[in-house]
């Protein structure tokens, strides 16, 4: 009886935590990947100089382009730098750069038309410029003023008579005075009379 006790202390001490078994070992966790490098920064810009095939000395582009940087253009005389537009002062400087005067009184004086109903001046990037570079904008005059292209502004309404409205009789024609002001005038001159018909007037 006393090694009967002895064996079922024994077996309450074994069982005393009867829902834990014997796991087995854990398996070892895998290491973390190796993270990616980051890119190659990108290089500062050119700051604005033109490239092309080399050092060359010749205008910017003068050959297929490639990331050699174009020595500077110099200029010894004015002659080397014309840009073919008519009006623009072109200068070499002491730096020897060419220079491209436009605005100027120099310039504009190029530009300048014995029209006093325009206003002259020399501009390329204008839109209205022409193939010389000139402007030739028309002068503003005041309310109840036109131009007229041998005086400048005077008081009137036409210069021309197409300024003129046109008449509602077909046998006359719109006529600018010389004083300005608009009348009519015969459609048929030198002994023909009008004829109103119905596609309008002839003379005969």
């Amino acid at each position: 009886m006393g090694l009967s006790l002895l064996v079922a202390g024994c077996s309450f001490i074994t069982d005393f935590n009867p829902g834990r078994g014997s796991g087995g070992a854990g398996g070892t966790g895998g290491t973390g990947g190796t993270g990616g490098t980051g890119g190659a920064g990108g290089t500062g810009g050119m700051g604005g100089r033109p490239v092309d095939a080399g050092v060359d000395g010749k205008t910017p582009d003068a050959h297929p382009p490639d990331a050699a940087i174009d020595a500077r253009v110099e200029c010894t005389s004015s002659s080397q730098c014309d840009d073919g537009i008519a009006c623009t002062v072109d200068v070499c400087t002491l730096a020897r750069v060419c220079q491209h005067e436009s605005n100027t009184s120099a310039s504009n004086s190029r530009c300048a038309l014995p029209n006093p109903c325009t206003i002259d001046f020399c501009d390329p990037a204008d839109p209205n410029a022409g193939p010389d570079g000139c402007v030739h904008a028309p002068v503003m005059c005041g309310q109840g003023q036109v131009c007229d292209p041998v005086v400048g502004c005077v008081f009137g309404e036409c210069v021309r008579n197409s300024d003129c409205p046109t008449p509602t009789d077909c046998c006359k024609l719109p006529f600018c005075r010389p004083d300005h002001s608009c009348n009519e005038t015969d459609l048929c001159t030198g002994g023909t009379n009008c004829v109103r018909l119905t596609m309008g007037c002839v003379c005969q």
